[in-house]
């Protein structure tokens, strides 16, 4: 038991407070790594695509999902008629361009082991001594 005035009550560690804090920063941390691997990933989609207008490589995008826990990238251009052609110059067979999938696989192993890694290091920081 503390004797009065002690500073053993200041010292505390509450451990409700500790893990709400990690829970914080971890999820920033990974936020901020895959939106930065997204901006490196659409750039790439975008350097991809061979198109003349500019229109498909200019509507290539990323936004996070209603919940913030994705983030999606899409590539919505619309032709004169209305109809969104990015799946098919991605998929159309025999005259397939792609450009979204090539681009994912060369960055996805990178993205992931960015997040893990920030991860990592935000819970290192909450570790305690």
């Amino acid at each position: 038991m503390a004797r009065r005035g002690s500073t053993r009550q200041n010292q505390s560690f509450n451990l409700g407070f500790a893990l709400n804090d990690l829970g914080v920063d971890v999820k920033k941390a990974g936020w901020d790594a895959l939106t930065a691997g997204s901006e490196v990933l659409v750039s790439d989609i975008k350097s991809r695509i061979h198109n003349v207008s500019g229109k498909l490589s200019d509507s290539v995008i990323a936004k996070p999902n209603s919940t913030g826990t994705k983030i999606i990238i899409s590539a919505n251009a619309k032709n004169e008629k209305g109809k969104m052609y990015g799946r098919l110059v991605e998929f159309w067979p025999g005259r397939e361009h792609p450009f979204m999938y090539p681009a994912y696989d060369a960055h996805r192993g990178k993205i992931r082991q960015n997040v893990i890694d920030a991860i990592r290091e935000a819970v290192h920081r909450h570790a305690v001594p």
